[in-house]
C-alpha cells in the first residue's frame, strides 16, 4: 500500500515544518475540534491514505497519471520519464517519512499557529522559500511536481478537490469533516489549492491554476 501514497504524504509534510497540528492555539470562530492520541492519528492517516490509494487504484487514476508524465515528459525533454510511477512513489514515502519522524519534536516546539485558513496560509507563504532546500533534501524533482500538476488539468477538478480534501484532513485528524466544520473545510480546500499550485510548481508545466 506504501507505493501509492507520496503524493499526499509530501503535500503534508512539506507543511511540517510550517505547523505541527499538536501545538495549536485555538481562537474564535475556527473548527470544532476533538482531542487524538499519537496513535489515533497514525492510524487515521494510515486508513485514509489506504482508503484513497484503493480508490484511485480501482478508477485507474494512477494509470492516467504514467500517461500524462509520458506524454509531458517526451514533449519537454525528448525522452520517456527516467523512473517508473512505482518507483517515485515509494522512494519519496520512504525520505519524508525518515524525515519527518527525525523533526517532528523540533517543529513540535517551535512552531505555533492557529486552525484559521488565511493564518495558515500566510505561515505557508512565509517559509516558501524553503521549497528548494526541502526538495532538494527530500530527493523531489520535476517527475514529482508533474504527477501532481495532473490534478490541476482541465477535466480533473472533481478529482483534485477530492485529493485537496483528504490531504486537509490527513493534515488536521483531530479535525473532524462533519457539518459543524464544513465552511471551514471549503476554506481549507481552497488553500491548500493554491499552495499546491505554487509549492508543486504547476505552472511551468502550462497548467493554470483555475483549470
Amino acid at each position: 500500500m506504501r507505493n501509492k501514497r507520496w503524493f499526499v504524504v509530501v503535500f503534508f509534510l512539506l507543511m511540517g515544518c510550517i505547523f505541527y497540528s499538536g501545538n495549536v492555539h485555538a481562537q474564535q470562530n475556527e473548527p470544532a475540534v476533538r482531542f487524538l492520541s499519537d496513535t489515533d492519528r497514525k492510524v487515521f492517516r494510515d486508513k485514509l491514505i489506504g482508503d484513497l490509494i484503493e480508490r484511485y487504484r480501482d478508477a485507474r487514476v494512477f494509470d492516467d497519471i504514467n500517461k500524462y508524465m509520458t506524454v509531458k515528459t517526451e514533449a519537454l525533454h525528448n525522452r520517456v520519464p527516467k523512473k517508473l510511477p512505482d518507483i517515485l512513489i515509494s522512494d519519496t514515502f520512504n525520505k519524508t517519512q525518515s524525515l519527518f519522524e527525525h523533526t517532528k519534536g523540533f517543529i513540535g516546539k517551535s512552531f505555533v499557529t492557529s486552525y484559521a485558513p488565511d493564518n495558515f496560509e500566510k505561515n505557508v507563504h512565509k517559509y516558501l522559500w524553503l521549497k528548494g532546500i526541502g526538495f532538494w533534501a527530500l530527493g523531489i524533482g520535476e517527475e514529482h511536481e508533474m504527477a501532481f500538476a495532473y490534478f490541476y488539468l482541465p477535466g480533473n477538478e472533481n478529482l483534485k478537490e477530492d485529493l485537496l480534501r483528504e490531504i486537509v484532513q490527513y493534515s488536521f485528524p483531530e479535525i473532524p469533516q462533519n457539518a459543524e466544520n464544513k465552511e471551514w473545510y471549503d476554506e481549507m480546500v481552497t488553500v491548500m489549492g493554491h499552495l499546491g499550485y505554487q509549492i508543486f510548481s504547476v505552472k511551468r508545466f502550462g497548467v493554470a491554476e483555475n483549470s
